[in-house]
């Protein structure tokens, strides 16, 4: 799951700057795969 971001060039962001993940529950094995030091809010949508 994706946000499209409309700016020129890269958008540079670390981990410690997301503060919620939104994603349907199916992907919750995954982040937690790809992402084990997340550390902010996660809510889960059917």
């Amino acid at each position: 799951m994706e946000r499209e971001w409309r700016i020129l060039g890269n958008l540079h962001f670390t981990l410690q700057d997301i503060r919620r993940i939104i994603l349907p529950e199916s992907y919750a094995p995954r982040l937690r795969e790809e992402l084990p030091k997340y550390i902010g809010q996660i809510t889960f949508v059917e």
